[in-house]
């Protein structure tokens, strides 16, 4: 008797798509980078509109720009990280929807 093995691969289920995840998250972000644009445009507005002055006001303006760039740089980031972690997660989710299965089996040959 002849033993032979086949192996077989099958999705359990269909492609996952996470393109309305990434879409969300990306609204989020740019959410986020509006309200800074808001508060550094309101900040703006009322101390340096409003005629406002000193070293202390000064420092404030400087302070709030200078954080300001580091959160718009942070959220910039972010888009690439969204884009990183969808592409992970869809390839992952998608590893995980095979399997693989053996089969061994004998053929009896037919006695003349």
């Amino acid at each position: 008797m002849d033993s032979k093995t086949i192996r077989i691969t099958e999705r359990v289920f269909d492609l996952e798509d996470y393109s309305d995840v990434k879409r969300s998250l990306e609204r989020i972000r740019e959410d986020l980078i509006e309200r800074e644009h808001d508060f550094i445009k309101n900040f703006h507005n009322l101390m340096i509109d409003e005629n406002q002055k000193g070293k202390v006001i000064d420092h404030l303006g400087e302070s709030t720009l200078e954080v300001a760039s580091q959160n718009l740089n942070l959220l910039l980031d972010l888009e690439e990280c969204i884009e990183e972690v969808i592409a992970e997660l869809t390839e992952e989710v998608n590893n995980m929807n095979r399997f693989t299965m053996s089969i061994t089996y004998t053929e009896d040959k037919p006695t003349p």
